[in-house]
């Protein structure tokens, strides 16, 4: 029995779509080094947005100083 040399049928691939940013939701700032960002009140450092991972608070976000371990200011 001879074997074709051509394949009997074709395999077409789909590409996905490119996800689009939503008109509604604005374009998200980085957590580090954002302008909104407090200052730290012990040490006047910038801070950045933590969560909680242990106590009455888990879950909970807060702003914790950037210089974590040597200065331990939060903000709520």
């Amino acid at each position: 029995m001879p074997v074709p040399t051509t394949a009997p049928f074709t395999i077409q691939t789909r590409q996905a779509p490119s996800p689009t940013p939503s008109p509604s939701t604005p374009p998200r700032s980085p957590s580090t080094g954002s302008a909104s960002a407090p200052s730290c009140p012990q040490c006047g450092s910038s801070m950045q947005r933590r969560t909680a991972r242990k106590g009455y608070r888990a879950g909970k976000q807060f702003w914790g100083c950037t210089r974590y371990p040597t200065c331990r200011g939060t903000r709520n």
